[in-house]
């Protein structure tokens, strides 16, 4: 994509800088804050020694979840009925709302599936400390992009477990059996920027046939907070100290796990 088309994008869709995109290869990247260009993501941890003799699971978990990505991606093209997009995302101006960023329409199943929680956190008398800056109801209707992703991106079940990691991925041909886009399709809204649940695969296989890849999406949730697209947890991941070093926008060539297959 060339610059002016990626300025065009950022105009279109504000306030999704820094956020992870999925393209059609499976490739992962973000859009960078500072000058809206884009960049992939190469994981630097993997040129870091200390950090790998630290983590000596990180390659293999690496690799797994680059091939999870990969079936996530054929499913989510060629398959319909999911389970793995959790919303879409309008074009600022293409609302009415009063923020000037892109607006977050979240699927009502998941607002089902988080409200459900809650309810279940209420009845067991749970804190739920992450989630002040917006309630089930809020995200229902409509949400700054920053705020509807900063929510799903920290949320917690009620196994304190992180069930959603949202990513943009860029689908300007809906399908005529998403009823779910089609409704706004028809009136003229621009539903083409799907957000899809990376963690999917995870809930789809939870008996644990498939990796969890905990260390890598603490890295991914971590690098989204020192680009502050999302706010920092309160939980303790794996340290600062050993991760944001690491994740400046490096320039840096694919390498062969992130080469597509």
């Amino acid at each position: 994509m060339s610059p002016q088309a990626v300025s065009r994008f950022v105009q279109r869709y504000p306030g999704v800088q820094g956020f992870y995109f999925v393209n059609r290869n499976a490739d992962l990247g973000f859009i960078r804050i500072a000058d809206a260009k884009p960049v992939k993501e190469t994981f630097p941890q993997l040129h870091d020694r200390k950090f790998t003799r630290k983590h000596p699971s990180f390659v293999p978990e690496l690799e797994n979840f680059l091939r999870d990505l990969q079936e996530l991606s054929h499913i989510y093209l060629n398959s319909t009925e999911t389970g793995m997009e959790l919303g879409y995302i309008l074009p600022a101006g293409d609302n009415d709302h009063i923020w000037q960023s892109a607006t977050l329409m979240v699927h009502n199943e998941v607002i089902d599936t988080i409200r459900l929680d809650q309810e279940e956190k209420h009845q067991y008398g749970a804190v739920d400390s992450l989630q002040q800056n917006l309630t089930v109801e809020e995200l229902k209707g409509a949400c700054s992009v920053h705020r509807g992703l900063n929510y799903l991106a920290n949320y917690v079940d009620t196994n304190e477990s992180h069930g959603y990691f949202p990513a943009l991925f860029f689908q300007p041909a809906l399908s005529p059996t998403n009823t779910q886009a089609g409704d706004f399709a028809d009136r003229g809204h621009d539903t083409s920027l799907r957000v899809i649940n990376l963690l999917w695969l995870r809930a789809r296989h939870e008996s644990g046939s498939s990796a969890h890849h905990d260390l890598i999406f603490n890295i991914l949730r971590r690098n989204l907070e020192v680009r502050s697209a999302i706010a920092r947890d309160k939980r303790p991941m794996i340290e600062a100290a050993a991760v944001d070093p690491l994740v400046a926008a490096h320039e840096l060539a694919g390498t062969d796990l992130l080469a597509p297959r």
